[in-house]
């Protein structure tokens, strides 16, 4: 199978680095020289380099090779990326979006129109920060079952096969792609821990960039907890082929918590995100928030923003998410 990323991210260096321990690479990116011919991964202490070459390259035309393209963009630089493939890519060729966004509806249909295959990952499959540019890769937090959700239900078999063999764990398939616009992870964890820690930011003074998960509060758990339970409301009003409530999984259900307590301490306990600091950029002597960061330009926008247009369009009342939109939009002005 002739393989190609589309990205040059945490994501796509570690899906780059893990592929190509058994099959050689294409990378498509905008700093194609940075990147070694071959890329290393670490994980659990161990370092694991590249056993096939990585070619990376800035020509989208090199897609029209692949059988299987793997999307690792930011949400704002997707549709963009999408129109492009659109123009080069064969029929029967297969697009994964690693992790799916709020739009995947809309790219299945585009691509599908085309004779295109798509994939949406509903998580990624490890946690991953790049250490060296085009060279390194640390990972970890692999999951055990992959959720996927596939526009032809003919390759769950193979490509699923092909998952499990780069990143292990299992594949599980979700019933449909409008499962991506209810995302219960990032679109509403990283909101419930910024909207305390920047609370009159302005006023506060951050001596240092603080741990954003090592650091979770009691409050935050509850600010997800209640984002959580919204959010389920607008499933059920919006979803009436009842698809996407058989693929939700509550958050305390997925963190195997009673409580906001226990939620707290299971986030804080999480070694993958121990190291993991704040969306927050030094200035003149202190800490402030980064607000190009990505949990800022993509999670709010094109997760938090989209569930909420989506209860307004149900009318279903999300007074939490609409709180914490509203303290970030005071913050940042979108």
């Amino acid at each position: 199978m002739n393989v190609c990323v589309y990205g040059g991210g945490n994501i796509a260096h570690s899906l780059a680095a893990k592929i190509s321990q058994t099959q050689p690479v294409t990378v498509i990116t905008r700093q194609p020289a940075r990147w070694n011919r071959k890329i290393s991964f670490e994980q659990d202490g161990k370092l694991f380099e590249s056993l096939f070459d990585v070619v990376a390259t800035d020509d989208v035309g090199m897609a029209s090779e692949a059988d299987l393209v793997f999307v690792a963009l930011p949400q704002f630089a997707i549709q963009e990326a999408v129109d492009h493939l659109f123009r080069v890519l064969r029929r029967s060729t297969t697009v994964a979006l690693v992790p799916a966004p709020a739009m995947s509806v809309d790219v299945m249909r585009k691509l599908s129109a085309g004779e295109v295959n798509v994939v949406g990952f509903q998580r990624v499959p490890y946690i991953s920060r790049i250490a060296e540019y085009g060279k390194c890769v640390r990972v970890s937090s692999n999951r055990a079952v992959h959720r996927v959700a596939f526009s032809n239900a003919s390759q769950i078999e193979s490509l699923g096969g092909e998952f499990t063999r780069w990143f292990g764990g299992s594949v599980s398939r979700l019933s449909s792609f409008l499962t991506f616009v209810f995302n219960n992870s990032n679109p509403l964890l990283h909101p419930s821990r910024m909207v305390v820690l920047f609370r009159n930011w302005r006023e506060r003074f951050y001596p240092e960039n603080p741990p954003f998960y090592a650091e979770w509060s009691d409050e935050s758990s509850e600010l997800y907890i209640a984002a959580d339970r919204e959010l389920l409301t607008v499933i059920r009003a919006a979803d009436s082929t009842g698809d996407c409530l058989c693929d939700y999984e509550d958050v305390l259900s997925h963190y195997g918590v009673r409580d906001a307590k226990e939620l707290t301490l299971k986030i804080r306990s999480i070694a993958a995100f121990k190291n993991i600091l704040s969306p927050m950029k030094e200035d003149s002597g202190r800490w402030v928030p980064d607000f190009c960061s990505r949990y800022f330009t993509e999670d709010i926008p094109f997760g938090t923003m989209v569930i909420q247009e989506w209860a307004r369009r149900c009318g279903v009342a999300t007074p939490t998410i609409d709180r914490m939109i509203a303290q970030i939009e005071k913050e940042i002005r979108y």
